[in-house]
């Protein structure tokens, strides 16, 4: 009896150039392919025999069964025509279906929360990291409105809340404000992550009860940056010892992958205390039902995304702000009506359009403008095919060292 091997419900095989990956339409999740697999997966998506696979691929088909059965990607039938598709067919129907309309799905809540901070850093205000992870300081002492903030947070519940994100300046100057923010979040969501992007430099001078709280409630994203390096010793100690959830990522993108002395000392740092890095590459990605199932796949920087200034502007990020405030409006809904177009937008760099994987990219634009000025090659930490080269490079040198 012939056993088959076929890709599961949702499942589905992308290539594009000399790159592919499967992504699953029921669970969002993408994973890029290693070229030696390629082939495999395209004789899955076929209908494969199991004997055939093991005879013709013998240990890389294996090692590959395994971490597609871990992923419950492929089933096996001794049917070689049974398809079990009618799911996977609905979704594409009620994604696309011009006369369905789907309540707007939130994928991400940025909050400009003040713009304190205690650290004067060379390039401050300028864009180099993304926009949206970018902090920048005026030390004018504003803050949000919390009244008006928490009363958009709580319009905002009915669509469910995702994940939010608070940077300033330094949220951890303010707080007792960043208290009352959180809190009610938390009361809203309680499931969802909340992150807090500072140079942790508060922490220091924190009480046991404010180090209690945060990581109790919040993550810390730890902006690497010359004016923190020196007391870096002093906030890795308060955050292990208080067991606060951080990981780390560099004020600079460029700076962080150039010759220069912060990029040594910031990945001799990294590498000595073992720390995950935000901008590396995930080989795990996650993408909107909507783009597994339509043609054309949604800019994954604007999808979704809520950005909220300190003066209650929004947006899907600082650098991309509607005339709209959430500030004495009298309609939240207007506002949402609003964003849903700005979601909608596509954007594909020139250098980026025949890359095999684009659709997975984060694809900010404001970046990729801002670099198409000065080079045709962007920083390693927004470009996967930069990325999967230098991971590659360095298993190969770790191979034969």
């Amino acid at each position: 009896m012939c056993i088959y091997v076929k890709f599961g419900v949702g499942w589905a095989l992308h290539k594009k150039g000399a790159y592919a990956y499967l992504s699953n339409a029921l669970t969002s999740n993408v994973y890029i392919l290693d070229q030696d697999k390629v082939q495999i997966a395209a004789e899955i998506a076929n209908v494969a025999s199991l004997a055939k696979l093991y005879e013709t691929y013998g240990n890389l088909w294996t090692a590959f069964q395994s971490e597609l059965e871990e992923a419950n990607a492929v089933f096996y039938s001794n049917d070689e025509e049974l398809h079990n598709t009618a799911i996977d067919l609905g979704s594409k129907m009620a994604a696309s279906s011009s006369f369905i309309v789907r309540p707007p799905k939130l994928s991400r809540i940025t909050l400009q929360f003040n713009d304190k901070c205690s650290l004067n850093c060379r390039k401050c205000g300028e864009v180099t990291c993304f926009p949206c992870m970018s902090c920048s300081a005026a030390n004018t002492n504003r803050v949000i409105s919390q009244e008006q903030v928490i009363g958009f947070f709580v319009y905002l519940s009915t669509f469910g809340l995702p994940d939010l994100h608070i940077l300033g300046g330094d949220p951890l100057m303010d707080y007792t404000l960043l208290q009352h923010v959180v809190s009610a979040y938390k009361q809203l969501a309680p499931e969802g992550n909340i992150w807090v992007y500072t140079n942790a430099v508060s922490l220091i001078e924190y009480s046991n009860e404010e180090l209690d709280f945060i990581k109790n409630n919040v993550n810390i994203l730890l902006i690497l940056c010359e004016e923190n390096l020196l007391r870096m010793d002093s906030i890795i100690n308060v955050m292990h010892k208080s067991q606060i959830r951080f990981e780390v990522q560099s004020r600079d993108l460029m700076q962080e992958f150039d010759e220069s002395v912060l990029c040594n000392n910031t990945i001799d740092f990294i590498q000595k205390n073992k720390l995950p890095i935000v901008s590396h590459l995930n080989m795990k990605r996650n993408v909107t039902l909507y783009s597994n199932t339509n043609a054309g796949i949604r800019n994954q920087c604007y999808d979704g995304r809520i950005f909220i200034s300190l003066d209650g502007s929004v947006g899907v990020c600082k650098q991309y702000l509607l005339p709209l405030s959430i500030i004495n409006n009298k309609s939240w809904a207007d506002i949402i009506h609003q964003l849903a177009k700005m979601w909608k937008k596509t954007f594909t760099s020139p250098v980026c359009e025949n890359c095999g994987l684009s659709a997975l990219c984060i694809s900010c634009q404001r970046l990729h403008e801002l670099y198409l000025k000065q080079s045709t090659e962007f920083p390693r930490a927004i470009c996967f095919t930069q990325q999967s080269g230098k991971n590659k490079h360095r298993k190969e040198e770790e191979i034969h060292a």
